[in-house]
């Protein structure tokens, strides 16, 4: 409501209200990936789920969504969130969400997932309370600069994470990096289970502290640098902690682990890739790159290829190893999801940079088979 919007806290979250007729949801979960299909491999998606319902509960800030349907059954949803400078994704059984604690700007959009792993469309996006005036995660500047030459020297990469923990709070540090003009900010890609979590630090810190509890949950950990001209470093490279899941969250998981290193084989391969950028702001953007087996055999290990149309540059990614040269990049599958089985799918993610036009790939080969997409 607007009354709610304009109550805002020192601590920036919204001041609760109430609203009648609505109903508190299951806040989010750790969900268990689907077992392995027997039979006909399941291939199709689930229609997109409808634009997510905004309504404060009481206590609650609550989300809810036109259910999805499919030809099996829906397993899940993911819901995105963009609250400041962060970004999370987290799943739920249900198609709907409440969460105590909200703030004065946030904009959230859902995904379906089906019992096979396979995903719909994005759902169109609903944002509340009043956008901050700079677009995150970007850091503000005064304004761009008036004459001289234009700045296009990225800062050099920030040195890799070192992690201390302690009484459940893992304190995250780095080597500064340096650029020719300043560096004015510095960004770091947390991820734990299902979740991505981007922060944006202000220099001249090169330190940040997570609340992450006290289970052996696997944390990972890497930063970039951006500077006043908006050009971000190469990344510092990833610092893990805890303990690596047995099967991804969300991916179909196989008990036959991987028998040989190989190198990739295009026998018998064939694929289907979806491509869906997720969050979007001036220079940069996150993105998700799925991949399924449509084939009858399984693909082991997983090598993927496609070329950026407007020289897009990744400057992080999960779920995945990456080269880029140019505009081509090679992403590969990690020890955990190499294997992809008929009618299994492996997924990855990332954060990109662009100038002027952000059109997707069109071309995408697993293994030198090319691929259809969605």
């Amino acid at each position: 409501s607007a009354a709610a919007a304009a109550a805002t806290s020192a601590t920036g979250q919204v001041a609760p209200s109430t609203t009648a007729g609505c109903t508190p949801q299951p806040t989010a979960t750790r969900l268990t990936p689907p077992p392995p299909q027997s039979g006909a491999a399941d291939t199709q998606a689930p229609t997109t789920p409808g634009k997510p319902v905004i309504a404060i509960c009481g206590n609650l800030f609550t989300v809810t969504w036109a259910a999805s349907t499919d030809n099996v059954a829906i397993q899940s949803y993911i819901v995105s969130r963009i609250i400041g400078d962060v970004v999370y994704s987290f799943g739920v059984a249900t198609n709907g969400w409440s969460t105590s604690g909200w703030y004065s700007y946030e904009r959230i959009w859902v995904q379906a997932v089906d019992t096979s792993g396979n995903r719909s469309a994005m759902s169109a996006s609903t944002a509340y309370g009043t956008p901050p005036s700079c677009p995150p995660p970007s850091m503000c500047t005064s304004g761009p600069p008036t004459s001289g030459p234009v700045d296009t020297q990225a800062p050099t990469a920030p040195g890799k994470p070192v992690v201390t923990v302690a009484n459940g709070v893992a304190t995250v540090s780095w080597a500064a990096s340096t650029d020719n003009v300043g560096v004015v900010s510095y960004q770091i890609v947390h991820q734990w289970t299902d979740i991505v979590e981007l922060v944006t630090v202000a220099a001249p810190s090169t330190s940040r502290s997570f609340t992450i509890g006290t289970s052996d949950t696997q944390h990972i950990f890497s930063v970039t640098a951006k500077d006043a001209a908006g050009n971000i470093s190469a990344s510092s490279g990833q610092t893990s902690i805890g303990t690596p899941p047995t099967c991804p969250v969300l991916t179909i998981c196989t008990t036959s682990p991987p028998t040989s290193s190989a190198p990739p084989t295009s026998s018998g391969v064939s694929c289907a890739v979806t491509y869906t950028i997720q969050s979007t702001w001036p220079g940069g953007f996150q993105a998700e790159i799925r991949i399924r087996n449509t084939g009858t055999v399984p693909i082991d290990p997983w090598s993927l290829i496609f070329n950026f149309p407007n020289g897009q540059q990744i400057s992080q990614i999960w779920n995945a190893t990456r080269t880029q040269s140019g505009s081509t990049v090679t992403a590969a599958g990690l020890s955990w999801n190499r294997l992809i089985p008929p009618g299994g799918s492996a997924s990855f993610g990332f954060i990109g940079t662009w100038t002027g036009t952000n059109a997707p790939p069109t071309l995408f080969t697993v293994n030198g088979t090319p691929c259809t997409l969605g």
